[in-house]
């Protein structure tokens, strides 16, 4: 321990008053933390003139109880320093959102976003009507896919994707329009590519000072948008007997179970995350895995705490997720090549000659997605441990 040790708080962290907490935002790296609202008179001490005696007897009068020198190093170390919440971590690594999305290219300026915003609006972002015509436009859109989900269909290719394009921008539309209406701020929306994979984005780091409920909604409010225009396209589809909207209708149906999945960083991620207070939930949950099966296995645990049960869960089935995914990779990739040609097949037949097999579409796209996302992820996780495995054995080298 290091007592002469005078921690600055870095000017890089943003505090903001959530209720009975507060939440540091590391605006340089991305990373949030949320802790109790008496902290925030105690971070403030944290200026570089006190060292972590001081910093114990501060704690002290703050509080009404001791610490020790140990524990509260080991706080400002793992919980304060790792994230960049204090000042002297060079090495650390951004991490949030957009880091994930490249060639970022904007399209509906904040602005803008400001003009098309109304407060008659307002009203389906309440809680009760949310979340009640969310499982009812839900139970439409599913009966429509069961019902015509097999639907070959005649129509021109680029009115298809010039449809979904607009379609997957109102998506986006929906979480600012949501954020508008919770008192935040949303930015740009834009477009760009998560692996091979084009999606739209929409900056929503500034709902970091709202409840979680509101959160959770604006989360979810871009699914609502699809089903509002999936229900839309399946009306005109009724009345107009014309198949291409039910095609669109289908797909924007489908495209919602990716961001149902929230083992990757879809909307449902979000949720959990905002659910939990856990913005970086990935490393929290695979913190609290190794945690839980170090103490399993009787190796020696950084802490005697009970487990974070949600958070295990989550983790657990973060693992099981994956394992599943090796598993279809050993399967299914004996059939990549095939079901990459069937699926230039069907493409072809829609853009050339305006012949739409949905069902053959959808389901070898997925599965061509399924196994190059596995394939990169792995990659990336096998880079990952390579590199740690290097860093040890540089050590070892160095020490011996």
């Amino acid at each position: 321990m290091t007592k002469e040790w005078k921690p600055i708080l870095s000017s890089n962290t943003l505090i903001i008053d959530n209720g009975e907490f507060i939440i540091l935002n590391q605006k340089e790296f991305g990373y949030q933390l949320k802790l109790k609202k008496d902290f925030k008179q105690f971070l403030s001490v944290m200026d570089g003139s006190r060292t972590i005696e001081q910093l114990q007897n501060e704690y002290k009068a703050y509080f009404g109880r001791t610490i020790s020198l140990e524990a509260l190093e080991q706080f400002i170390r793992e919980r304060l320093c790792k994230s960049g919440f204090i000042e002297g971590n060079e090495k650390l690594k951004a991490r949030n959102s957009k880091s994930f999305i490249k060639a970022k290219l904007i399209i509906l300026k904040t602005e803008i976003l400001e003009k098309i915003h109304n407060r008659h609006i307002n009203l389906i972002f309440e809680a009760k009507f949310f979340y009640s015509l969310l499982f009812c436009l839900f139970i439409v859109n599913l009966i429509l896919f069961v019902i015509h989900k097999n639907i070959y269909v005649n129509t021109k290719s680029w009115l298809v994707i010039l449809i979904l394009f607009v379609c997957h921008l109102f998506h986006e539309v929906g979480h600012a329009m949501a954020a508008k209406s919770k008192q935040s701020s949303p930015g740009n929306i834009g477009f760009g590519f998560y692996f091979i994979l084009p999606v739209f984005f929409v900056d929503l780091s500034d709902t970091w000072n709202i409840s979680k409920k509101d959160r959770i909604i604006i989360n979810l409010s871009g699914i609502l948008f699809d089903y509002i225009i999936g229900f839309t396209f399946g009306m005109v589809f009724f009345i107009t007997n014309n198949n291409l909207f039910l095609v669109i209708q289908i797909i924007l149906f489908t495209k919602t179970f990716y961001n149902l999945n929230p083992i990757i960083r879809s909307d449902a991620y979000w949720v959990i995350a905002d659910y939990l207070d856990k913005p970086n939930l990935n490393d929290n949950s695979s913190s609290e895995v190794r945690d839980f099966f170090r103490k399993i296995f009787h190796f020696t645990s950084k802490t005697n705490r009970k487990p974070n049960v949600p958070l295990l869960v989550y983790g657990i089935a973060t693992i099981c997720f994956w394992l599943f995914i090796v598993y279809n990779i050993l399967i299914q990739s004996r059939t990549f090549i095939t079901d990459i040609n069937d699926l230039f097949f069907a493409l072809k037949q829609a853009i050339i000659f305006s012949k739409w097999d949905v069902s053959i579409i959808l389901s070898k796209a997925f599965q061509i997605l399924f196994i190059s996302f596995a394939f990169y992820f792995l990659f990336r996780l096998l880079m990952k441990w390579t590199f740690l495995i290097y860093q040890k054995v540089i050590l070892v080298w160095k020490r011996a």
